[in-house]
């Protein structure tokens, strides 16, 4: 299931800022209500949608920086997220940033309120909206 998530196409994308240690920042995951299944060291460049879009975020938005990078799979509201934990190399237990990619529109908004009223800094969000008819 996991490796399918990865090629689909995702509506949003959301970052966010810390200084915490991995195993805090997953227990903030939890209380936004994020339900963690899966986590593991991100592979080399696969050509996933998944992959393009951290990577274009990664060249864009994020500090240059020799990161080791964590990639979790998860699910929020019944939406499937795909969450990466940007570490310094020299800090590999400190989390710098987090990047979340949802599958679903309208989701990361209510997801960003949550984790800034646990501490979160936002730096980035797109989203793509639902269609109206």
């Amino acid at each position: 299931m996991y490796e399918n998530i990865r090629y689909r196409k995702p509506m949003g994308i959301c970052i966010f800022k810390l200084n915490e240690d991995i195993h805090d920042a997953k227990v903030s995951l939890s209380f936004a209500g994020i339900e963690i299944w899966r986590m593991r060291r991100v592979r080399a460049y696969d050509g996933s949608y998944a992959a393009q879009a951290f990577r274009e975020i990664e060249l864009e938005v994020l500090d240059e920086g020799d990161y080791t990078i964590r990639e979790a799979y998860g699910v929020f509201e019944d939406t499937p997220l795909i969450i990466r934990f940007y570490c310094p190399r020299v800090h590999p237990s400190v989390v710098k940033h987090v990047a979340i990619l949802a599958y679903k529109p309208n989701v990361l908004k209510r997801l960003a309120i949550r984790l800034t009223e646990l501490g979160w800094k936002q730096v980035f969000l797109f989203e793509i909206e639902a269609k109206l008819r």
